[in-house]
């Protein structure tokens, strides 16, 4: 992984760096942040970001201060889909959040017999 391509490679490569100094296998670094080692090797190519608390993980892990969840934000952003990207940004200022759904009530809303009939509910064809 080359660190100078993309805050995502740096990312990458620096969490590789600091687990083989510890001389832990993705396995074991999985295993200390509540992961699989799948999750791991997949941060490590830069094809999945880390979430904030397995970067604040990783700072303690490695005795760091704050340096993955400093790269964290930027990392994710780059790794989103292109078209999801504004989304990532409007999430940051946003003060609400609205959702139309005409045909379902949304969980919160939901009384526990209105919950039950769901599963029960007939679709038309």
């Amino acid at each position: 992984m080359d660190p100078t391509t993309s805050v995502a490679a740096l990312f990458a490569y620096k969490l590789r760096k600091y687990r083989d100094a510890n001389g832990w296998t993705q396995d074991a670094l999985a295993d200390r942040v509540g992961c699989t080692g799948d999750l791991i090797s997949k941060i490590e190519t830069a094809k999945r970001s880390a979430t904030t608390a397995m970067s604040e993980d990783f700072d303690r892990l490695f005795a760091l201060d704050g340096y993955f969840a400093e790269l964290q934000p930027l990392a994710a952003r780059e790794l989103a889909l292109g078209w999801f990207r504004p989304f990532l940004e409007a999430e940051g200022t946003a003060s609400s959040m609205h959702i139309f759904e005409p045909t379902v009530i949304t969980g919160l809303l939901q009384d526990e017999a209105y919950a039950r009939a769901m599963p029960h509910r007939r679709q038309p064809p």
